[in-house]
């Protein structure tokens, strides 16, 4: 006579139970593989910048000015502000801007976790800015990092097949 107890294989519910915990294992794990950290990094360097360009816009509309700047000179964002840069201090959010998110990313002679600040004049003089920094995804860059320093610069996304061999893909934002 048989014993219930003695059948071979598994029964339904141990079965469930572990396609459960290995779904569960691949919802944990699998953002991490996928590369999900550095799209995170790279959406808040746009962020960063983009409310770093909005500070200074709303800056200059208070009449406060970038002509203590020579033109073709590039800053490095970083907490406390440049000298250079203290009137538009009230603009940030607690008197700082945010650092790279990545403490080991660098751009344009800045140090880690720092924004690159370019200063430039357009043909007809216009003093103009923008805030740089290194991305991690080819996707996010809209111009090769090159382009960051001393000069007008290039954000030209068809520049971004380009960086990815170089591995040299930035991300940036220009005032207007």
């Amino acid at each position: 006579m048989r014993n219930r107890f003695s059948k071979l294989g598994f029964t339904l519910i141990e079965l469930l139970i572990v396609i459960t915990i290995i779904g569960i294992l691949a919802v944990v794990f699998l953002p991490s593989i996928m590369g999900a950290p550095e799209k995170a990094r790279d959406a808040t360097r746009q962020a960063d910048m983009s409310n770093s360009v909005q500070a200074m816009e709303a800056g200059r509309l208070d009449n406060k000015s970038l002509s203590k700047l020579a033109a073709q000179q590039n800053l490095c964002l970083s907490s406390p502000l440049p000298a250079a840069l203290t009137a538009f201090k009230e603009y940030f959010g607690g008197g700082t801007i945010p650092g790279d998110p990545d403490p080991l990313q660098t751009v344009g002679g800045c140090g880690a976790g720092e924004y690159a600040f370019a200063i430039y004049k357009t043909a007809d003089s216009t003093k103009l800015y923008g805030i740089f920094s290194k991305v991690e995804k080819v996707a996010n860059a809209n111009m090769l990092c090159a382009n960051v320093v001393f000069e007008d610069p290039k954000i030209n996304e068809d520049d971004v097949s380009a960086c990815e061999a170089l591995d040299n893909c930035c991300y940036g934002v220009t005032s207007k």
